[in-house]
């Protein structure tokens, strides 16, 4: 565990900086930076505007984020005080793990950028079909996580007048060259 301080007024390019110096200094942390390409999804609004209704801006305190597996054979997702790029990074998660947001991401993790120019936080709700668990009896569903994408993409639509275009990503990859094991 690394316990530091910030100034008042440090920006997120500061505390990057600050952090990577640290790691430089007490563990002998060498990285360099590499840009790839990958197929993900652009969040953006459609024709007509969102229908993101009485979320607007919410005053009801939703949980951040839940995920359950209804008796109904949907997956109910919670979205709680959410902006846009935190949907899209949940979105990607969804897309990710055939269905469950899970913790990190998977090495071929689906990249979502948020397009849809609106700010603020909200709070929704966003159901589709819960995919079919191996060995599980009775979970009512015929829908595999190669089935996730189109569902999503459907309920995202249907639900909240948004939808996932797909395109290619840049992203900066951090790699690690050398890293000494005790500092």
């Amino acid at each position: 565990t690394v316990k530091a301080k910030l100034p008042p007024g440090t920006t997120l390019e500061q505390y990057r900086q600050m952090m990577a110096n640290l790691l430089a200094e007490r563990f002998g942390l060498v990285v360099r930076h590499a840009s790839k390409e990958a197929s993900g999804y652009n969040l953006v609004v459609m024709p007509g505007g969102p229908t993101l209704g009485s979320a607007v801006q919410s005053t009801e305190r939703f949980a951040p984020f839940s995920e359950r597996r209804g008796d109904d054979g949907l997956m109910h997702c919670t979205f709680g005080q959410t902006t846009m790029p935190l949907l899209a990074n949940r979105l990607g998660r969804v897309l990710s793990t055939g269905g469950r947001v899970a913790p990190g991401g998977p090495p071929d993790y689906i990249r979502v950028v948020d397009r849809t120019g609106i700010a603020g936080r909200y709070d929704f709700k966003l159901e589709f079909p819960a995919p079919s668990i191996p060995g599980l009896s009775g979970n009512g569903t015929n829908v595999g996580p190669e089935d996730i994408p189109r569902l999503v993409i459907e309920a995202l639509a249907k639900q909240l007048g948004l939808k996932l275009t797909p395109t290619k990503i840049e992203f900066d990859l951090v790699i690690v060259d050398h890293a000494e094991r005790v500092p």
